[in-house]
């Protein structure tokens, strides 16, 4: 049993024509590829404000864990202790020093490196 016609009004008929250089040729295969589709899908999609949307990139668990660990670093530790340092700074209240001002700089360093790190391996695997 061969596909079922399409109805007169569905069938794609009409066409259109454009010229582009060879630079927008390839950007729009480019285009095309990333988003999982042919290119005249693609030039269809775009041409009638229909959407179009990449694929769901896959998720990197490990990745995933370490964002997780810094942003537990970054809500405790060094990080709260600096929070309540400016808390109190703005409030005019004394200014808790209860860990040295030299660990909680090393702590904060620390994080903002391992941040940057995961970041940079972010933008290296995603793009930025």
């Amino acid at each position: 049993m061969g596909r079922p016609k399409k109805h007169e009004h569905e069938r794609r008929s009409a066409s259109t024509r454009a010229d582009l250089t060879a630079a927008e040729k390839e950007f729009l295969r480019d285009q095309a590829r990333k988003a999982g589709m042919t290119e005249a899908e693609y030039v269809r999609r775009r041409a009638l404000g229909q959407p179009v949307s990449l694929p769901a990139a896959k998720v990197d668990a490990a990745l995933i864990s370490e964002l997780t660990r810094i942003g537990t670093r970054l809500s405790s530790g060094a990080w709260n202790n600096l929070n309540q340092i400016a808390r109190a700074a703005n409030s005019g209240a004394a200014i808790p020093l209860g860990d040295s001002v030299d660990t909680i700089r090393a702590e904060l360093s620390d994080t903002l490196s391992d941040l940057r790190a995961v970041l940079s391996q972010v933008a290296g695997d995603y793009g930025s």
